[in-house]
């Protein structure tokens, strides 16, 4: 079982094997243990439940991961070292961010993209979305494209 510092424990498990440098990001319906592993890319217009869902919760895991992530700067406040480790660490997870939103603006983005894709883009989105205005708007155009694609109703709220 490997050792961590206080911010390892927010994205590691003791049995993830990865870097203490390295986040792995889980989609959302993953980490609910409820997503049924499926094969090929979801169909436009089908799967509305899975995808509503799938939503919801990354929705929810995001809401956690942001609430993780202040609760973890508070702790590190004290300590120069664990705090200076940890906005790194925010800094990297929000380029991160970025790069898969741009990423997911791509039309063909879409034409392989799973469940999990989908969900994963945008559980990164939701937890940065409060506080970065570019993000924000990069969800709710993320909302509508899902809500198109698939001809469901989502709410950020």
């Amino acid at each position: 079982m490997p050792t961590t510092t206080a911010p390892d424990r927010l994205v590691r498990r003791s049995t993830d094997t990865s870097s203490p440098g390295q986040s792995k990001t889980l989609p959302a319906a993953s980490l609910t243990g409820v997503h049924e592993r499926r094969e090929g890319r979801l169909r436009e217009g089908g799967d509305r439940d899975t995808i509503v869902f799938t939503i919801r919760a990354a929705r929810h895991v995001a809401d956690l991961t942001a609430q993780m992530r202040i609760d973890a700067l508070w702790r590190a406040k004290g300590d120069p070292d664990e705090a200076r480790w940890m906005l790194d660490r925010l800094a990297a997870d929000l380029r991160t961010t970025r790069r898969a939103l741009i990423a997911s603006m791509d039309p063909s983005w879409w034409e392989s993209a799973g469940i999990d894709d989908i969900a994963g883009v945008y559980q990164l989105a939701h937890a940065w979305s409060r506080d970065h205005p570019d993000i924000a708007l990069m969800e709710q155009r993320l909302l509508a494209t899902i809500e198109a694609r698939f001809g469901v109703t989502l709410t950020s709220s």
